[in-house]
């Protein structure tokens, strides 16, 4: 019983890690040789997502691409009981006005990781304030530039 609990313990952590190294270099390549403009969107972001459900935090990483004229990519890596990490991408309107950008849409992150989200943001100059929910959670992101 111990070692599959070991061979399980292991898988999981390797799962939890798959994407990291891609996520990693892309990271260094936005914030090194390609950082972000003024008043852009596009760029790299960091700080700290919070449940308002059960109070749990952690680190929270997004690197953010123009896809086309009106939707953007958010690629966010985010730290679990600082254990754990999850990367998953999220493809969502946003919408140019006199201060910043305002973003809301939907993405379907599969069961396990809790199925639809919802999410509503602005991006103000350096700062980067979201909410999401889904059925077992909701709560709030708080991100700046790096």
């Amino acid at each position: 019983m111990k070692i599959l609990v070991k061979i399980l313990a292991s898988v999981l952590l390797l799962l939890s890690m798959s994407g990291c190294a891609s996520y990693e270099r892309e990271w260094r390549h936005a914030r090194v040789q390609a950082p972000a403009k003024p008043g852009s969107v596009t760029g790299p972001w960091e700080g700290t997502w919070l449940s308002d459900v059960n109070g749990h935090t952690g680190r929270l990483r997004c690197l953010v691409k123009q896809k086309n004229q009106d939707e953007y990519e958010f690629h966010f890596k985010a730290t679990y009981w600082k254990l754990f990490r999850y990367s998953y991408l999220v493809t969502l309107p946003a919408h140019r006005h006199a201060t910043g950008y305002t973003f809301s849409g939907d993405e379907d992150l599969g069961y396990l990781a809790g199925g639809v989200y919802h999410y509503d943001g602005t991006i103000i100059g350096t700062n980067f304030n979201a909410t999401y929910n889904c059925k077992f959670d909701h709560g709030t992101f708080t991100l700046s530039r790096p």
